[in-house]
């Protein structure tokens, strides 16, 4: 999936961006010194049994649907924090879309810890989003459509 810095369109700049993205959901709490994080530095791929949750050098993180998709998986089963990036089905024959928002919040932490969900993310932030903005990328496994 291709990368880029983000840039807003008018927004204000974040004070504390929050990326949650489409279909498996990566949550995370970025504080203000953050402005940009680099292709491949929180994730390459699935990590088994998940990558631990809460504090890291980008913030607080929470887990991601991968948790609850892997449960009954003895090998993988695990809390999975963080972003995993997005993982279209194996073998079809479409581009897929995924859309990540970024909220600019007007205080510096959502009141969340622990195994936190994106799902919980929209009651934490109502009434707190100045500005956001989104970026939309496509993927596919389908090499025959990468070379067109």
């Amino acid at each position: 999936m291709a990368s880029g810095k983000w840039q807003g369109s008018g927004a204000p700049a974040p004070q504390t961006p929050v990326a949650i993205g489409n279909r498996i959901l990566g949550f995370g709490q970025h504080p203000p010194t953050v402005d940009e994080i680099a292709a491949g530095s929180v994730s390459e791929g699935v990590t088994a049994r998940g990558k631990k949750p809460g504090k890291s050098n980008l913030g607080v993180t929470g887990i991601n649907d991968y948790t609850g998709w892997f449960a009954g998986d003895e090998d993988m089963k695990g809390d999975y924090g963080g972003d995993d990036g997005p993982c279209p089905p194996w073998h079809d024959a479409l581009i897929h879309r995924y859309v990540f928002t970024i909220y600019a919040l007007d205080i510096e932490a959502l009141d969340l810890s622990g195994s936190f969900t994106g799902r919980e993310a929209p009651a934490a932030m109502e009434g707190r989003i100045p500005g956001h903005d989104a970026w939309t990328g496509t993927d596919t496994l389908n090499t025959l459509l990468t070379s067109t």
